[in-house]
């Protein structure tokens, strides 16, 4: 994190929808099932937030120290990443209630 790289606002739902339909068995159909909810996921994620990528959802390559700066003095932090977390945990309840 920090890096500008993947938001983590959907790194943490993957985890999240790893831990709900993962799979204890290496078999091939589980691991198939489990890729395609997260390429699922990702394409909805990036639907309501633009991008995957921190660097593209706050506009800036926050990885560079001035732009960072920048960053939090413009508030774009607190304007983007609750957005992003919404949007993930909307995702993560449509998708765990459709476990059932």
């Amino acid at each position: 994190m920090r890096m500008g790289r993947t938001c983590g606002a959907l790194t943490g739902a993957l985890m999240v929808l790893g831990l709900g339909f993962g799979f204890s068995e290496a078999d091939q159909l589980s691991k198939q099932k489990i890729e395609e909810r997260t390429e699922e996921f990702t394409a909805n994620f990036k639907i309501f937030n633009g991008s995957t990528e921190c660097k593209d959802i706050i506009g800036m390559d926050v990885s560079k120290p001035k732009a960072r700066e920048k960053a939090i003095r413009k508030g774009l932090f607190e304007k983007k990443c609750p957005l992003c977390i919404a949007s993930s945990i909307l995702l993560l309840e449509k998708y765990l209630e459709s476990k059932g």
